[in-house]
């Protein structure tokens, strides 16, 4: 008999197995894309982020929807993970644990760009309040006589006037100014 023994009793279905599926069938990040290109078969990944990323939302689905899956070391699919400082890199682990308990680990390192410091070290403008450049400012002149009215009371004390402007990156550049006043005729 089919199904059952002499007496007509069924026997208990065998369990079903339990599956050990521990991939995913999808890997996303906010600010940038994993590389290489998502494989369910691939475990490590980097992706670049700009300078100004902080943070980012990692998305992690699994192919069996009886998996569970943990982002940083949180019970989700989803989660929003801080970057370390501009310049370095953070490893984020992935870790997928199938119905049947195996589990697989994925990893991706967001590797966060280095702050780059300007090297523009020009003065938009430079104004004097009594007076003129000679020549007329530009910024790439670095060299200026500086004609001021007699009436002008040098407080300075000085021949010369240097401004230094010093970029982000360290790199200076001076901006000198030679004042003189003009001749003025005796009455």
């Amino acid at each position: 008999m089919w199904g059952g023994d002499a007496n007509n009793v069924t026997a208990p279905s065998p369990p079903i197995p339990l599956s050990p599926d521990a991939k995913l069938s999808s890997l996303t990040v906010t600010s940038g894309l994993p590389q290489p290109a998502f494989s369910s078969d691939v475990a490590n990944y980097s992706v670049e982020v700009a300078t100004a990323v902080a943070s980012v939302a990692v998305t992690a689905q699994p192919q069996d929807a009886g998996a569970m899956v943990s982002i940083n070391g949180q019970p989700t699919t989803n989660q929003s993970v801080s970057l370390n400082a501009a310049g370095s890199s953070k490893a984020i682990p992935i870790e997928v644990t199938a119905p049947n308990g195996s589990q697989k680990t994925y990893t991706v390192v967001m590797n966060r760009a280095t702050i780059v410091l300007s090297g523009n070290n020009n003065l938009s403008a430079l104004v004097v309040s009594a007076g003129a450049f000679v020549p007329a400012f530009a910024a790439t002149t670095i060299s200026y006589g500086l004609t001021v009215p007699n009436s002008t009371a040098d407080s300075t004390g000085q021949n010369s006037i240097t401004v230094v402007v010093t970029a982000g990156n360290g790199a200076m550049n001076p901006y000198a100014a030679n004042p003189s006043t003009p001749f003025s005729p005796r009455e």
